[in-house]
Order: C-alpha cells, then sequence, then structure tokens
C-alpha cells in the first residue's frame, strides 16, 4: 500500500514498506498492491501513468482507494481492467450506508478500508 504526504513524498507501506519521491510511483505502482492516495496529494494518478504500471504488473490487480482532497486518481483510471478505484465520495457513502457507523465513523472508514483490502487480497491468491 502506499500513500503520499503534502511535501509530495509517496510512503509505500506493506511487506516491505519504503518511502519514495513522487517521481517514483510508477516503480511503487508496479510492486504495491493496495495504494492509498492521502490529502494534499495534487493530481498525479492519471490513465497513462496507471495503464503503463499495469503492464509491468502482468495480471496483477490494483487497488486504489483516493482520499485526497481532489481528485488525485483521474476518473478514467477506473475503466482500465484490473484497477479497483474508491475515491472519496465512495468511500463516505459506503461508510454512511453501513448500519452501526452513527457514532463511529472514523473507526467504521478504517474498517471499511481494511475489509477492501482483505477482499481485495483474496482475490489475488
Amino acid at each position: 500500500a502506499g500513500t503520499a504526504d503534502a511535501a509530495g513524498t509517496l510512503v509505500a507501506t506493506g511487506a516491505p514498506a519504503s518511502t519514495a519521491a513522487l517521481e517514483a510511483l510508477p516503480v511503487v505502482l508496479g510492486n504495491a498492491d493496495v495504494v492509498v492516495v492521502s490529502p494534499g496529494v495534487t493530481a498525479a494518478f492519471d490513465k497513462r501513468l496507471v495503464k503503463g504500471a499495469l503492464r509491468a504488473r502482468r495480471g496483477r490487480p490494483l487497488l486504489l482507494v483516493d482520499t485526497s482532497d481532489g481528485d488525485a486518481v483521474e476518473g478514467r483510471v477506473a475503466a482500465l481492467d484490473d484497477v479497483f478505484l474508491y475515491n472519496r465520495t465512495d468511500v463516505t457513502r459506503l461508510v454512511r450506508d453501513t448500519p452501526g457507523t452513527r457514532g463511529g465513523a472514523g473507526t467504521a472508514a478504517t474498517q471499511l478500508v481494511a475489509d477492501a483490502v482483505r477482499d481485495f487480497s483474496y482475490q489475488l491468491a
């Protein structure tokens, strides 16, 4: 997984964890199975970039969760095969529609992302 902070640094987490500049984004996308784009990131994920990363992935699917303030991940990326894109609106809607999240929306959102990652991991196996 990976996130990019406001300073423009991409932080890849998981095994093994690493940190890279946004210029290394194509390499990180080629290796990470789950990428979470955090608030503060400007548009960096266009269809051409992600399509190139998919070639390097050789058929392995990619889960992108865009929680940025804008649309850091271009919407056309969702049309690519083997790409699953959830944006902030999707996550908000899923949290809102999840029973029992009225008082713990933050916890529910965390659980929602964890569930999506778990489900996605099953597809990789």
